[in-house]
């Protein structure tokens, strides 16, 4: 019981923020939330743990399932209309990656291998896991990332909901409740999402975990065949224990520490910003979709909040749900592999 003791106090820790952002109706509660309550716990002499990896590896699975059940037969039949849009996302990708590389690092003097996964604009999970592989910052990067991820999170429902005179409010997640869902159903999810991962890894797939459930749960979706969408309290479950393991890599970083980490990030959120504005008029010039879906679609972060906000506002959501998918796959496919391959054998 000693053992687990610690374990036991960071998974509460971040239980406790998860309710706490829920009764506040912050965005993402059960992420952000949980990853304020373990800095928190950082804080105090508690005994603390880092969450096990089989842990994280669970909620990467559900996640991944989740993220593939949003694709359609409708974004199937759309797909064709939707390719000049997603043409530019590797590119887009590839600009915030190369100016946020040059702001960490040659501005802001963080060191090369931390700057590049700072820099990535999505795949705050794996990128962590990335980064304790090949030594780089890890409190840097989550704390910078996380930042990152709560301001779009934050602002985008209400400048979304400024531009066409909505008020949107405190955007939340939703699923099917766990009281809808049959035994049977469940069951299924958990064979797609241990399959789907098990695949993935024996073809050595970078973010098995995630992107092998989410791959075998699209094609599942796109054909009518998946079951239903992970329930509601399965998915928030699996957002706190993402949200705990990324709190937990703050333990010995202290106040001072982190609010230079995020003074640093500052002047990248404006670059980032005026990226993706500039993007999204781009779109809107060579295709027929409106600045505020394709300003949705090309937002670095928060894939359900925006693709709710779409729904809400009237916007094209399959467009926007697909290019947030299509971004973390690009991300999680292609950005593990290029650090460990440049950075892990060499000198930080």
């Amino acid at each position: 019981m000693s053992k687990a003791l610690p374990i036991i106090i960071t998974l509460l820790a971040g239980f406790m923020g998860g309710f706490i952002f829920t009764l506040i109706s912050a965005p993402l509660p059960w992420i952000l939330g949980s990853i304020f309550g373990v800095i928190v716990l950082s804080q105090t002499p508690a005994r603390v743990h880092k969450v096990p990896r089989p842990y994280v590896n669970v909620a990467r699975i559900i996640i991944g399932i989740a993220i593939g059940g949003q694709f359609s037969p409708a974004i199937l039949d759309d797909i064709t209309s939707y390719a000049t849009s997603l043409a530019f996302l590797p590119f887009y990708i590839l600009l915030v990656t190369s100016c946020g590389w040059f702001y960490f690092h040659v501005l802001m003097k963080l060191d090369r291998r931390t700057a590049f996964l700072c820099s990535t604009p999505g795949g705050i999970a794996e990128l962590v896991i990335v980064g304790e592989d090949i030594k780089a910052n890890v409190p840097q990067l989550a704390l910078i990332q996380g930042v990152r991820i709560l301001v779009v999170v934050y602002t985008l429902p209400f400048l979304a909901g400024s531009l066409k005179d909505m008020n949107v409010g405190s955007v939340k997640q939703f699923m099917p409740p766990l009281s809808a869902s049959q035994p049977t159903a469940l069951l299924l999810l958990v064979l797609i999402g241990i399959s789907g991962w098990l695949i993935a890894r024996s073809l050595k797939i970078s973010g098995a975990p995630i992107i092998g459930p989410m791959i075998f749960s699209a094609l599942l979706s796109i054909n009518n065949l998946l079951p239903q969408e992970p329930p509601d309290e399965v998915f928030k479950f699996a957002q706190f224990l993402l949200g705990t393991s990324i709190g937990s890599v703050f333990f010995g970083y202290s106040i001072k520490d982190m609010a230079l980490t995020v003074l640093k990030s500052v002047g990248f959120l404006f670059v980032l910003a005026a990226i993706t504005g500039l993007m999204a008029y781009l779109i809107t010039q060579i295709t027929d979709f409106s600045f505020l879906s394709a300003l949705l679609a090309y937002a670095p972060g928060g894939q359900a909040e925006t693709s709710i906000v779409a729904l809400v506002l009237g916007e094209n959501t399959g467009y926007v749900a697909l290019h947030h998918l299509a971004r973390l796959f690009v991300i999680v496919s292609i950005i593990p592999p290029v650090a460990r391959r440049f950075y892990r054998d060499r000198p930080i």
